[in-house]
């Protein structure tokens, strides 16, 4: 206590901080007077360090501002008992070669007194007087601003995962603009808004539910009764639920019937039948899936097709004549809700809607999801055979946030491992609190700084990654703080003189880290994707903003700590000398095991490294598209998947479309009544297995089958007949004729008829389609199910005994008949001979199919039958599904802004422009914008299109007799057509209008390449568009030129192939600026070079363990991790590097006894590695620890996104950690420079270095 008191008195009377600093007192040193202390003593130009272990102490005079030195200068004195007369305290200032020491310490037993005086930095004397004060001041600002900033930047969370796939590609860019501008563009003339004025407005819900077969299930695969009936009351039971039947409830009484029984294929194949008497064709059927027995596939397919809903229920291309099998099957719930109406004030419908938002979602997690994870005995025989999937109207956002709850406990988890480490490192409450909180505030800091600044206020799945990452950046800063601060206490005794050393020795340390970590993320300000761009700046800023919250907040803290919550540390007790110095003694030692081991631990890496880059190049696989987000038995991952097989519900059932009739007429195969024929949905009739007859070709024989009528007037003049043909839908003038013609005045019953004049000719009029007949064997269950057509012909009777007429049924194919009744009579077979038909050259059939390709040859029979009978006529087959094509939008009249932005985000009104020569009253630009889809050539693969000018065309023939419409016409003609028209092209859906003139206008055109093509054929491919647009443009007049063409998939080819080239460039970008940045803190070219070679190593690495460990393709994430991590290979090894190049590396560690003294480079290079590894070692290994501990909860999280980056991040940490304490002390030990920062003849002509031994050892003067 005496002693402290001296100090504390020594303190104060050289003015170490003014009148009133508070001094920390302490008790006596724990390990006692007769353990002795190496102790280093500060004066006004130099430091001294003395004691007991060494028989001499050195001075090394600092760069101090105000010093006069301009070099490093050594001096050696002797203490008392080392050879020395002369006791410490009569120390002269001569004797410090221009050192001088202001303060001397007297007495030969002073040998644990500290430095009575240490140059004030970042205003420690302040701080140190004033600790509780600065702590709450910086608090209360960095709060307020946090508040202040949130409330007038309101967040606004991005779920949707395919915007992080923005790219600032020209394609991009053009997709952008013309998707701001459909946003924004007017929805039709005020006459039409006015003529709806009192239409109902609705906000419509969809609700789908998808089937996969997961086991074998017969021949019928997912439409087996037992299955159907299985879906049936499964979704029985949902219906059931009392939160499904509120909601669909509330829903529009028009559209009831969409929610109950809604719309599944379980209703058509298991119908409530009324049966005929003595018969098995039903009169009617019920569409309620409540039927004991199964209708024929067949017929549940045909009335599907009447009511047009096949698509919503089977995949795409499912044809029963091919295979009657489907392993996938959807059902939708439709809720349609009234907001209003269309005259209603917009607020009062988006309020309305907004609850309907909050019902429906309210919805999703209490009846949906307790629903589909049910596991009831019904649910779980259901999922023993087939898997159920759900999506619908907003479910994805749901599903995040799902998945984001369902993970907060492994975010608690990791935050709870963050705080346990930091207390036993920092073994204090108070420092385990508020650090990590310290990092986490500094995430909105930079949002709000963002926003003020840049106009961004969106926050992306990116951002939430930020408060990872801060925490991890954050408990480096800390660690290295901590660590400084309790090293201090060898150095100085008084409070501010610790602070002082602290602030000196950890500012610049972990500046150096920090600044090369954030120039690491500013780097992607290089890269073609916005939202990496954006979030890397993002990132940069947040990582100098939690230096500086740590620096100026966290610090003050450790002094409040120290002084005021001892009692509450870990630790009640202070450490003994032993504990102190324990990390001292493992790196040491570690640093030996490294010295030992140098020459095997570098061939170890250099051998690793070149094994990782042959399996990299072996195993690499480039990824396309969007990453999946979810795993990959997920709902929103494999569900998504088996639900893209079918067709988008705005071609399968959009949300116009009615509920379809419940109660179907079904009639019998001989009922000839025209009005039974319009009502019924089909004809049914039992049949026998008869000759079969190959499918109808267009030619071919027909067993034909009359039933003569009786009991007309004799006077009647004319005998009507109806012949039905089973098997075909149309036939052509010379079949009609010629062959039915004569054979209807041939045959069974025919007498005293024949044509009258004009009869062939009426004849070929009145042919039709009817409703399809299905032809059922009770006994073995064989069904067909064909097409039927039906002629009517008028017959003139020549006698007053003349036949009165027929029915005739004619069946020109396949194996079974109808059992028709016995006043059926057979007649003559009806020949139909070959005959010429005009066929397109690009026709699909069988031929061009392979034999297993189911969905080919059925559109191939489609096509066939479409085709038939028809005249020539220019058509692009494609074998691609429909839902799987492409679809390319040609864009007139709007100029994209393709300008890059590096920050911030564009305002949609900003993307666009309309050009202001485009002109459509000119009859050239008319002409021109009708040939620009007229003459599309066939390479590029067109087979469908939505063009405006087509429909518009055949609306101007029509009324004005000429197309195109002079210009004086044109305002009024293209006016009356967006109000009138009721086209496939009506009204404003595809032009820009303004103050009812058409200022831009867009095709719409589905083309024959599957969206998932190759990258390669795509890329070819649209070569070819822009081939054919560029010529376009170039023979358009100047009112309509400068179209312009976009799509999906332009955009994802395009911006995989700028990826790597970004992501490339980004790399580069990052190492030149790590060397810079290095350079810049150690003025070493040789330092900065194993920086980044350390850098590149640890990417190496990565790569290896994404490509080869973990087998995934590189797509977007994997290219995210790179940039994203990179911060963490760069960090551990700077750390080391940085320390190793201190001036105090010489002076502040020993010489290493096991060298020996004629390997002076080896020793110095050993002593400098040593220091590094002591200084730094603690802090980079504690923050390795926390990073890759908090990271393994990652991987478990249910987002995969989260759950690679968590893995990624830990091998990057690990690999970063470990080269940095093995590989990277075994190559400095090996080449690290002697006197980094220094060329020779800078500070001195010898290169040599005081050392703890004594005196300064001579170096041979070769230059670096």
């Amino acid at each position: 206590l005496p002693i402290s008191q001296a100090v504390f008195s020594l303190s104060s009377a050289t003015g170490a901080c003014p009148a009133g600093q508070p001094a920390l007192h302490r008790p006596p040193m724990p390990w006692g007077d007769d353990v002795e202390d190496d102790l280093q003593v500060y004066g006004a130009h130099g430091a001294y360090s003395y004691g007991g272990s060494s028989s001499s102490y050195q001075t090394q005079q600092r760069g101090y501002a105000g010093s006069g030195g301009g070099g490093d200068h050594a001096i050696a004195a002797d203490v008392p008992g080392a050879g020395q007369s002369e006791p410490l305290g009569t120390l002269r200032e001569d004797e410090a070669d221009g050192a001088g020491l202001t303060d001397k310490l007297r007495g030969p037993s002073d040998k644990f007194k500290r430095d009575a005086k240490v140059p004030d930095c970042c205003c420690s004397c302040w701080i140190a007087q004033r600790p509780v004060t600065c702590t709450c001041c910086g608090f209360a600002v960095l709060l307020i601003a946090i508040i202040a900033g949130l409330v007038s930047l309101p967040l606004e969370i991005e779920t949707n995962f395919d915007s992080f796939l923005i790219t600032d590609v020209e394609s991009s860019m053009k997709l952008a603009a013309f998707e701001s501008a459909a946003n924004m563009r007017s929805t039709g003339s005020k006459r039409r808004l006015q003529s709806l004025g009192g239409q109902p407005a609705y906000s419509t819900k969809d609700l789908l539910i998808a089937y996969e077969l997961n086991s074998p299930a017969g021949s019928q695969g997912i439409l087996s009764t037992k299955i159907l009936s299985q879906i049936a009351r499964f979704e029985q039971s949902l219906r059931e639920a009392p939160g499904f039947l509120d909601l669909c409830n509330s829903t529009h009484p028009s559209y009831h019937g969409l929610c109950d029984p809604g719309l599944s294929f379980s209703s058509y194949v298991l119908p409530s039948l009324e049966i005929r008497e003595g018969s098995i064709v039903p009169k009617s059927m019920i569409l309620d899936g409540m039927g004991f027995d199964p209708v024929p596939l067949r017929t549940a397919f045909l009335v599907a097709q009447q009511h047009g809903t096949e698509k919503l229920f089977l995949p795409t291309g499912y044809d029963p004549d091919v295979d009657e099998s489907a392993e996938v099957l959807r059902t939708m719930f439709r809720f349609k809700f009234q907001v209003g109406t269309v005259s209603d004030p917009v607020a009062k419908r988006v309020e309305s809607a907004r609850q309907i938002n909050q019902k429906w979602e309210k919805f999703f997690y209490e009846v949906l999801i307790p629903a589909f994870s049910d596991e009831t005995d019904r649910v779980k025989l259901l999922k023993e055979t087939i898997n159920i999937w759900f999506d619908g109207s907003g479910f994805k956002d749901y599903e995040v946030k799902r998945a984001v709850g369902m993970d907060i406990p492994l975010a608690i988890g990791s935050a709870i491992f963050i705080h346990l480490y930091m207390l036993f490192h920092t073994r204090s409450l108070l420092l385990a609190m508020t650090g990590p909180f310290l990092a986490v505030l500094s995430v909105p800091l930079t949002f709000i700084i963002c926003g003020v600044f840049f106009q961004t206020a969106t926050v992306s799945f990116a951002n939430f990654l930020a408060v990872f990452l801060a925490i991890g950046f954050g408990a480096d800063v800390i660690f290295v703080y901590t660590d400084t601060w309790e090293d201090s206490v060898q150095y100085a005794e008084q409070i501010s003189d610790r602070l002082a050393w602290t602030y000196r020795r950890a500012v610049k340390a972990s500046l150096a880290t920090t600044s090369t970590t954030a120039l690491s993320f500013l780097c992607n300000l290089a890269s073609v994707i916005r939202a990496l761009r954006q979030f890397g700046f993002f990132m940069g800023i947040c990582v100098m903003t939690t230096w500086l919250t740590i620096t100026f907040i966290y610090v003050p803290l450790l002094l409040i700590d120290e002084i005021w919550l001892q009692r509450i540390r870990l630790q009640l007790r202070r450490r003994t000398h032993d504990e102190v110095t324990m990390k001292s003694t493992i790196f040491s030692a570690w640093s030996y095991i490294i010295y030992r081991l140098r020459w095997l631990l570098l061939l170890l890496t250099l051998g690793l490294v070149a094994m990782c880059i042959a399996l990299i190049i072996r195993d690499v696989k480039m990824g396309e598209g969007l990453p999946d987000i979810f795993p990959e038995n997920h709902n929103q991952n494999r569900g998504v998947a088996v639900l893209s097989d079918f067709e988008g519900l705005g071609n399968a059932f959009s949300t116009e479309s009615l509920e379809p009739s419940r109660d179907e007429t079904v009639c019998k195969e001989d009922d000839f009544d025209e009005m039974n024929s319009i009502r019924c949905v089909m004809h049914w009739c039992e049949a026998d297995f008869a000759e079969e007859r190959p499918k109808w070709e267009g030619n071919g024989t027909c067993d034909c089958k009359r039933r003569l009528k009786t009991g007309c007037d004799p006077v009647a003049q004319f005998a009507p007949v109806r012949l039905r043909m089973v098997g075909m839908a149309a036939l052509t003038s010379t079949q009609l004729a010629a062959t039915v013609g004569n054979h209807l005045l041939t045959g069974t019953g025919v007498q005293g008829v024949q044509f009258g004049s004009g009869g062939r000719a009426a004849m070929m009029e009145a042919q039709k389609e009817v409703p399809q007949l299905l032809q059922q064997v009770w006994e073995t269950g064989d069904t067909t199910l064909d097409r039927m057509m039906e002629v009517s012909a008028e017959l003139e009777r020549t006698s007053p005994t003349a036949t009165c007429g027929w029915d005739e049924i004619c069946f020109c194919t396949g194996f079974l008949q109808c059992k028709l009744g016995s006043d059926w009579k057979t007649t003559l077979d009806m020949n139909l001979p070959n005959f010429r038909r005009l066929e397109s050259s690009n026709l699909l059939t069988d031929g061009d199919c392979e034999l297993d390709d189911v969905e080919c040859r059925s559109l191939a029979r489609h096509e066939q039958h479409e085709q038939m009978g028809r005249s020539l006529q220019k058509i692009v087959f494609s074998k691609v599904s429909i839902s799987k094509r492409m679809k390319v939008r040609s864009i007139f009249g709007l100029k994209a802004v393709t300008d890059v932005k590096i920050l911030g985000e564009r305002p949609p009104e900003d993307m666009w422009e309309f050009l202001p020569s485009f002109d459509l009253s000119d009859p050239w630009a008319q002409r021109a914008m009708y040939f620009y889809c007229h003459d599309m050539p066939k390479e590029l693969k067109v087979t469908r299109i939505w063009c405006w000018f087509n429909d518009f065309r055949n609306f101007a023939r029509a009324n004005n007799g000429r197309f195109p419409v002079k210009a004086v016409d044109w305002a009024a003609s293209s006016k009356l057509f967006v109000d009138t028209s009721d086209g496939a092209t009506r009204g404003a859906r595809y032009i820009w209008l303004e103050e009812d003139v058409i200022r831009g206008m867009y095709y719409s055109i589905e083309v024959g390449m599957h969206k998932d093509a190759p990258s390669d054929e795509v890329l070819e491919f649209k070569d070819k568009w822009d081939a054919y647009s560029k010529e376009w443009n170039s023979r358009a007049p100047g009112s309509a030129k400068e179209s312009f063409h976009v799509s999906d998939t332009w955009v994802r080819v395009e911006s995989n192939a700028r990826l790597l080239t970004s992501t490339a460039a980004s790399l580069a970008i990052l190492c030149i600026l790590a060397f810079i940045c290095m350079l810049a803190f150690t003025r070493s070219t040789a330092l900065s070079g194993i920086v980044v070679l350390c850098t590149v190593t640890v990417i190496i690495i990565l790569a290896f363990f994404i490509t080869s460990v973990m087998q995934w393709t590189v797509g977007l994430i994997e290219v995210v991790a790179f940039i994203y991590f990179i911060g963490y290979a760069l960090d551990y090894s700077l750390h080391i590097v940085y320390k190793y190049a201190s001036d105090e590396a010489l002076t502040r560690e020993e010489q290493p006894k096991y060298i020996g003294h004629n390997q002076l480079r080896t020793s110095q290079r050993v002593q400098r590695t040593t220091f590094a590894l002591k200084t730094m070692g603690g802090a980079t290994l504690g923050s390795a620890i926390t990073t890759a501990g908090s990271s393994l909860f990652l991987v478990f999280c249910t987002l995969t996104i989260f759950g690679k980056l968590g893995a990624m991040c830990f091998t990057v940490t690990i690999a970063s950690i470990v080269f940095a304490l093995c590989p990277l002390g075994a190559g400095l030990i090996l080449c690290g420079p002697m006197r980094p920062g220094r060329c020779r003849g800078m500070c001195g002509d010898q290169p040599g270095a005081v050392s703890n031994t004594g005196g300064s050892a001579p170096v041979d003067g070769r230059r670096e």
